[in-house]
């Protein structure tokens, strides 16, 4: 029962929080910030053991409600993003999402070799892999706050990043195999691309036939209508993690293949999700910061030399790719290619796991997953401001 009141009290923080962050926004500063900075402050408190916070920063409800939160905000996104934008930038997105996977890799395996005295190769390739990761949540709820979902360069940073997730899970599996085994198993990449391919296919015909048959016999049941996005929604992200893809990219997909015709004046069904799940999965990335690392100067500060290569390897390739694109469309595609997240950290969890990364390294990791994620709104917000008044 104790457990449970801490739970409530913290979501009435959470709508605390959200209404506080909000004001961020009459100067000027994205919300999201306000989100991490309070998660931060949460993950302090809980570091000095303060009774309330104690145990918030690792409780596996408020991380459930956290991925909900990614979950609905990615689905939102789907649901506002438009498919034929997604496919005209495909190719200029496939081209981002292989250069700013390679060039982060190589020089995540270079940095890991040069500066880790007894780095071995398994633990080169971990460590560059966390780098080539792409996490879209942030950086798409920078360019929702500006009205900015349907420019170019939104369009081509959550293409991307979807085609930056396949990339992740491919080059995951690999390093793992070549870690577990010493050999490289083709016939489990093939495996992989089957059923990523089979999913596509699958989410896209089900939610094209199946719900359009239930919203059809159900046009004015609000409540119904409700339950069977909700469903399509959760199902999706489900399948996705079936497959080894990042839940949010299901749900993403999800809202991007559901009919806008029909969704165009029922966006208020799923409004309640997102308002108080989406603040949680922000404040939650902000409570994950490890105090203990930041009170060690050397580890800081490995954590920070690792965060500028990581920020400027995913900045340059959008730069020097040739496209039709201004230059800060380019600009704001590389800052939002730059957060870790979630992905980061998976890839860095296994690597513990399996234990190629030791507590010091996951530690750095987690600090540069949390870096780029905190440093990136900040970037994209002055870029943004620019090309809000340039629409103007």
């Amino acid at each position: 029962m104790a457990e449970n009141s801490n739970l409530l009290l913290f979501l009435l923080l959470v709508i605390f929080i959200t209404r506080l962050s909000n004001l961020l926004k009459k100067i000027g500063q994205p919300s999201l910030l306000g989100e991490l900075g309070f998660g931060i402050i949460i993950a302090l408190l809980s570091f000095y053991n303060i009774k309330f916070f104690q145990g918030l920063t690792t409780n596996a409800t408020v991380a459930f409600f956290s991925e909900l939160g990614a979950i609905f905000l990615l689905f939102e996104i789907g649901l506002e993003s438009n498919i034929h934008l997604l496919k005209q930038n495909g190719s200029y997105a496939f081209i981002i999402a292989i250069s700013g996977a390679i060039l982060p890799f190589v020089s995540g395996y270079w940095f890991a070799s040069y500066f880790v005295t007894d780095a071995t190769k398994n633990f080169c390739l971990f460590f560059a892999a966390t780098l080539a990761a792409t996490s879209t949540g942030i950086a798409v709820r920078m360019f929702k706050e500006y009205n900015l979902i349907n420019s170019k360069s939104c369009q081509i940073v959550l293409t991307a990043s979807v085609i930056d997730d396949i990339i992740s899970l491919i080059t995951l599996t690999c390093i793992t195999t070549i870690v577990t085994t010493g050999n490289l198993d083709i016939s489990n990449l093939v495996i992989i691309l089957i059923k990523i391919i089979v999913f596509l296919i699958f989410l896209y015909l089900a939610i094209k036939k199946i719900f359009k048959y239930f919203v059809d016999i159900n046009k004015k049941d609000d409540s119904l209508n409700i339950s069977i996005i909700i469903f399509i929604c959760i199902s999706a992200s489900w399948l996705a993690h079936m497959v080894g893809l990042s839940s949010i990219i299901g749900a993403f997909l999800a809202g991007l293949f559901i009919d806008k015709n029909y969704f165009s004046n029922k966006h208020h069904l799923i409004f309640a999700f997102i308002w108080i799940f989406v603040p949680i999965f922000f404040i939650y990335s902000g409570m994950q910061i490890n105090i203990n690392s930041l009170l060690n100067f050397g580890t800081l500060k490995f954590a920070l030399l690792l965060s500028i290569i990581a920020i400027i390897t995913k900045i340059i390739p959008p730069l020097f790719i040739p496209s039709k694109t201004n230059f800060l469309d380019r600009i704001a595609i590389g800052v939002g290619m730059v957060p870790r997240g979630e992905i980061g950290l998976i890839i860095a969890l296994i690597g513990k796991e399996i234990k190629v990364l030791n507590d010091y390294y996951f530690s750095i990791i987690t600090l540069m997953v949390i870096i780029t994620s905190f440093i990136s709104p900040i970037l994209l917000n002055q870029v943004l401001k620019k090309m809000e008044i340039k629409n103007k």
